[in-house]
């Protein structure tokens, strides 16, 4: 019984120390994706697009209403050759 007490407590020294590298591990990866997530968002934030307004959809080539059922849909082709939204031609 001596001897099996020591033994009993170098294995709850071991699983006190492994459950608390656990939780340091738990808490690093915790830690890593937090400043993951704010590292996007700022990068995010950093980005501006272009205003996409109607005041560039000014060339409207063509135009085509068709009545399906109830519903009235119009189909409208752009020229955006003209503005900075044109990438080239594919």
């Amino acid at each position: 019984d001596y001897l099996t007490g020591f033994r009993k407590r170098k294995l709850e020294r071991k699983k006190k120390a492994r459950e608390a590298a656990e939780a340091r591990l738990a808490e690093e990866i915790k830690a890593i994706k937090t400043k993951y997530k704010e590292a996007a968002r700022a990068r995010l934030a950093g980005i501006k697009m272009p205003d996409f307004g109607d005041a560039d959809l000014d060339t409207v080539c063509s135009r085509e209403e068709q009545i399906i059922g109830d519903h009235s849909v119009i189909f409208e082709q752009i020229d955006i050759s003209n503005s900075h939204y044109f990438v080239g031609k594919n």
